[in-house]
């Protein structure tokens, strides 16, 4: 495993138009929100949480970062990320240290550290899996990686203190290994997947049956043994109800309001979670215009009016349309070409399994309706299969086809980097000023 994250020099160089790019980003955004959590206390800190508001993400990272021990106590959270308060607690306990020593909160820092680390890799595995799974050519692997973080909600989610960076890490992570494994050059073993389910699903629990879908569709040896099966599900939910479980005790010797209440983190965790989902699944919203204007369109490509807006705090409607007609032109091309390739390679057993991820979250956010009304802000859980797809086309065309093809996404990559940038800026800076 050691193995996967050595970087070569080679695939550096090949990624780092892509690499200095998310840094920009990420310095945009420190510069524009570090001062506000610099103050420690909460009142500085609600002070922060009224301004910074990108959209539908969260900020609980900062809270967590802030402080562990109130941060989490929110049950819905527990439900939704079990894990994650416990992977941030050793760099809480940094970021307290930090205080200490120099009376300014580092959580902003610290987790742009994280997000940079975890975008950083998932260039490189998406970069791998371009040239050693699907076989195009290293120039078209670096035109491929810059097109999938020029897509605007992906290219927001390397910067924001939320769980989908962590989420797109340990999902392209799982789709380089599944390749390898398909291959035959590499293996998907027992130990891989229990690890990876863990940590993936204490991010986020949708992450679990991508993981162990992937599982399935390489046809590991182990999997044909039903009894370890059964055990790696066992174990992941155990560990989840343990942490649940902790979670309460830890809390309630902590609050005498639940002490006096008595009632159970894990209790309260499933009640909480069936009110939210039952909330997020009551829309009226048309699934068809959904999936134009909120799945693909604004997950690609931002819409100018109701800039960045939050869907449940602002007057923000669940349907925005474009001005400039050309982005629906741009959005039905990338579209166009993905399902060109993805037709054209369907007896790809890893193109099968990458479109599987994106027709989860379909499924999950369009036909079920869980969080339809923002559903772009998950765009980094299934936009990055789009590329892929166009990638297998750009592989399966004669030479000049493929110049062709390659000359289309290099301007609408450009196109959608100029765009998404200036708008990013224009809500960071202007829009929403401290």
């Amino acid at each position: 495993m050691k193995e996967i994250f050595c970087v070569k020099k080679e695939e550096l160089r090949n990624v780092a138009v892509t690499i200095v790019f998310l840094f920009l980003l990420n310095l945009l955004y420190v510069f524009r929100y570090v001062l506000l959590l610099f103050e420690y206390g909460s009142e500085a800190y609600g002070k922060f949480l009224a301004k910074c508001h990108i959209s539908g993400f969260d900020t609980i990272t900062y809270g967590i970062l802030t402080d562990w021990n109130n941060a989490y106590s929110a049950p819905d959270h527990i439900s939704r990320h079990p894990g994650l308060s416990f992977f941030l607690w050793p760099l809480a306990q940094l970021n307290s240290l930090l205080i200490w020593i120099t009376g300014v909160n580092c959580s902003v820092f610290i987790m742009s550290c994280i997000s940079f680390v975890c975008a950083f890799y998932s260039v490189v595995f998406i970069y791998r899996i371009n040239v050693e799974i699907v076989g195009v050519t290293q120039k078209e692997a670096r035109l491929l990686s810059l097109a999938t973080f020029s897509l605007a909600y992906i290219m927001l989610a390397t910067v924001v203190p939320d769980h989908f960076v962590m989420s797109m890490f340990f999902l392209t992570l799982v789709l380089y290994l599944s390749g390898k494994h398909i291959q035959g050059k590499g293996r998907f073993s027992f130990i891989h997947t229990v690890v990876i389910l863990l940590l993936s699903t204490g991010v986020s629990l949708n992450n679990a049956v991508k993981v162990v879908f992937a599982a399935i569709s390489t046809r590991c040896k182990w999997l044909v043994n039903w009894k370890l099966l059964v055990a790696v599900l066992l174990l992941s939910s155990l560990s989840y109800y343990g942490v649940c479980r902790f979670h309460d005790v830890y809390m309630s010797s902590h609050s005498e309001a639940e002490l006096a209440n008595g009632s159970g983190g894990v209790e309260r965790a499933i009640v909480d979670r069936i009110g939210r989902t039952r909330q997020w699944m009551e829309s009226g919203v048309s699934r068809s215009q959904s999936v134009v204007e909120n799945m693909f369109g604004e997950g690609m490509i931002l819409h100018e009016d109701h800039l960045l807006e939050d869907a449940f705090y602002s007057t923000r409607p669940a349907i925005v349309r474009y001005t400039n007609k050309v982005n629906y032109a741009v959005e039905a091309l990338l579209l166009v070409l993905f399902l060109a390739g993805a037709w054209r390679r369907r007896d790809s057993a890893f193109l099968c399994l990458s479109v599987g991820f994106l027709i989860m979250d379909f499924v999950l956010h369009i036909v079920l309706g869980f969080g339809i009304d923002e559903v772009y802000i998950m765009s980094a859980h299934y936009l990055f299969v789009i590329p892929l797809g166009i990638a297998y086309l750009l592989g399966s065309v004669g030479e000049k086809n493929r110049l062709r093809i390659a000359a289309v996404v290099s301007a609408v990559t450009c196109y959608l980097l100029v765009w998404n940038m200036l708008l990013y800026v224009k809500y960071l800076y202007f829009v929403n000023p401290v």
